[in-house]
């Protein structure tokens, strides 16, 4: 065992509270505000709306969260497209990609089935 390098791990993950709190309280916030218009949607929402909502949860419920950051993170870096638009801006940083999923997870294990 490398004692050294447990020392040095140990004065740097402190430092990473702050942001864990950070993305958490965001996300959560983030997610309660998406997820009560899905449930209203889906509650008393057109047939072809209700089923958008529903299909929206099973696939977020249905894949484990570091696949979507993944595919949010990496996957959509490989498209010309996304690189040329606005939303690079936010999506080529790992702090935003990681809110946005965060979010999405949020909203779709909170809204009521």
């Amino acid at each position: 065992m490398n004692l050294s390098l447990m020392l040095d791990a140990m004065v740097v993950l402190p430092s990473g509270v702050g942001l864990t709190l950070t993305l958490t309280v965001l996300s959560l916030t983030a997610g309660f505000l998406l997820s009560v218009p899905l449930a209203f949607i889906r509650a008393f929402g057109r047939p072809g709306l209700s089923l958008s909502v529903l299909a929206y949860t099973y696939v977020i419920r249905g894949t484990p969260m570091l696949v979507q950051l993944f595919l949010l993170y990496y996957g959509l870096a490989q498209i010309e497209a996304v690189r040329a638009s606005i939303f690079w801006v936010i999506l080529r940083d790992p702090f935003w990609a990681t809110e946005i999923t965060g979010s999405a997870q949020t909203a779709a294990f909170s809204r009521s089935s």
